[in-house]
């Protein structure tokens, strides 16, 4: 239990690190959020606020709403107007650790507006619907008065879709958080800089381990197709051979190789 609270916490220690400077001297469309945002969600600004958010081994429970504070993140570089923002709450008495996290997305609409939705990733709930590792979307936020709910309408459900998540722990719980905002590599946040002893105890993750993709050449002289595939060497070559009957070479390549062909000679197989 003392190893996954303590990667837990460096988990989010590290993101702090690594999120904090993108709002040292915010721009545009993030300079006009955050001017809004920071009076209703107050940015934690501090390690040393932090640390009093998270949990240790004096003190099990812990939780963002305590202070009433939120993480903001680094915006995604495919996202860069929207900002995001996470409150968390936890408990590590538990035989399964209890974990929730609520993330919000802050963006302008096109009319300049500030807008807003949500979702909470969460640790199974016991026996009933949710007794699962999940994410499913919110409206309002759970233990922190005084924050207004997101923008989204009355309407929108709360309770579904709860969608399944590739996390086994309390660690990889908020590592999918991450990873839905950066994608597996979450190369904006230095992943070489997170505590190598937690990166390894990520690394069986099912999405940092996807099955391998391959490329390849298949030509005439006459004709040539070029293929991204998923497929063993040997199992594509049969295939190949089956659908392009005659006298043609089938090569392996490389993505710089491929990435070169043009986009509409590419083919995904």
């Amino acid at each position: 239990m003392d190893k996954e609270l303590n990667f837990f916490r460096e988990l989010f220690l590290w993101l702090y690190d690594q999120s904090h400077r993108s709002y040292a001297d915010p721009q545009g469309d993030i300079e006009a959020i955050v001017n809004d945002t920071y009076r209703t969600h107050r940015p934690i600004t501090d390690r040393a606020t932090l640390e009093k958010c998270l949990p240790n081994k004096g003190r099990e429970q812990a939780s963002f709403a305590d202070l009433g504070v939120f993480l903001y993140l680094r915006p995604p570089e495919r996202a860069s107007r929207t900002v995001p923002v996470i409150s968390a709450m936890c408990d590590f008495g538990r035989s399964l650790p209890e974990v929730r996290v609520q993330l919000l997305l802050f963006l302008l609409d096109e009319s300049g507006n500030l807008q807003s939705l949500g979702y909470r990733f969460e640790t199974p709930e016991g026996p009933g619907r949710h007794n699962f590792y999940h994410i499913q979307p919110i409206r309002t936020l759970f233990g922190t008065t005084g924050v207004p709910p997101t923008t989204c309408p009355p309407w929108f459900p709360n309770t579904h879709p709860t969608f399944p998540i590739d996390a086994t722990d309390a660690v990889s719980l908020p590592f999918n958080l991450l990873i839905s905002l950066y994608g597996p590599a979450c190369a904006e946040l230095n992943p070489v800089a997170l505590n190598p002893t937690v990166r390894g105890h990520l690394a069986p993750m099912l999405c940092l381990n996807p099955k391998a993709v391959r490329y390849w050449r298949v030509a005439s002289r006459r004709h040539s197709f070029h293929y991204e595939s998923w497929f063993e060497p040997r199992k594509f070559r049969t295939l190949a051979r089956e659908r392009h009957q005659g006298n043609f070479e089938i090569t392996e390549i490389d993505y710089t190789h491929y990435s070169a062909v043009p986009q509409n000679e590419r083919k995904r197989w």
